[in-house]
């Protein structure tokens, strides 16, 4: 009887052990497991990080890329190419096309040569807001001027190559400009570009009265700029510019030129995008 109760005792022991060897081995099993898995889920977010940071380099890279100063002014042609019947922005001289550029015709808009006669023959990317007004202030403007921030500085690249800030313009107009603000009159009212083209310079006040039919077009530019890259403008333009918003309204081609702008840029401006929808 003894024996027989030792034998059983003997088995209870052997299956507990077996029992609590399975629950080992199924425990580690588990937390081998567990890891296995977390170690893959931790590599897949490493990986989704990585993919990620790549992802707003390359965006960063071709914003970059698509704004800068020189390669905007290639895409200008393209672009004014597709309006109808497109013009300087301040004498409105019609602009003929050739291949892959474009020059201004002067006598259609009755110009005048006043001292720059190479100048005057070709169009130039103007500035609507001058680099100087967005630059000057800089550090890399005081360290080397516009062209140090061309080359060191990415959101001055940004602003220099902005195609919503850009429009054709007879060069010797867009030299004789220069960075001049704009007023609505000034006191010296000299045709210096022709009886036909009302831009009126005032190098004392470094002031210049521009035409009606460029003033919503640069009401507009200025607004932009002011508000996508935090412009302070004194109080006078501010004023200025908002009553040429509402007082000039944009033209089907000006619609036309945000749309495309938009296209290859990525962002439209919106106020004329506002001024556009309205009129529809």
């Amino acid at each position: 009887m003894q024996k027989k109760i030792s034998l059983i005792g003997a088995i209870v022991i052997a299956a507990s052990c077996a029992l609590y060897s399975h629950f080992d081995n199924a425990s580690a099993y588990t937390a081998s497991t567990d890891t296995a898995y977390n170690q893959k889920d931790i590599k897949a977010k490493k990986q989704a990080k990585e993919t990620y940071k790549e992802k707003i380099r390359n965006e960063k890279t071709e914003t970059t890329r698509r704004r800068n100063f020189n390669e905007a002014k290639g895409q200008m042609p393209a672009i004014f190419r597709q309006l109808n019947e497109p013009k300087t922005i301040y004498c409105g001289c019609r602009i003929d096309f050739k291949k892959n550029w474009y020059y201004p015709d002067l006598e259609s808009c009755g110009y005048v040569i006043y001292t720059d006669e190479k100048r005057a023959k070709r169009i130039e990317a103007e500035h609507i807001m001058p680099a100087h007004e967005f630059g000057s202030k800089r550090q890399c403007w005081n360290n080397g001027g516009r062209k140090n921030c061309a080359s060191s500085d990415d959101e001055f690249a940004l602003m220099e190559g902005d195609l919503h800030n850009l429009y054709p313009s007879v060069g010797e107009v867009n030299a004789k400009r220069s960075n001049f603000k704009f007023s609505e009159s000034v006191n010296n009212k000299k045709h210096i570009f022709g009886p036909k083209c009302d831009m009126f310079i005032d190098s004392k006040r470094q002031r210049a009265q521009i035409p009606e039919r460029a003033r919503g077009i640069v009401a507009r530019a200025y607004l932009y700029m002011a508000s996508k890259y935090s412009i302070k403008l004194d109080e006078e333009h501010i004023n200025l510019f908002n009553q040429w918003n509402k007082r000039y309204l944009p033209d089907s081609n000006e619609c036309k030129w945000n749309e495309l702008v938009t296209k290859i840029q990525g962002n439209d401006n919106p106020f004329i995008t506002k001024k556009c929808k309205a009129a529809k």
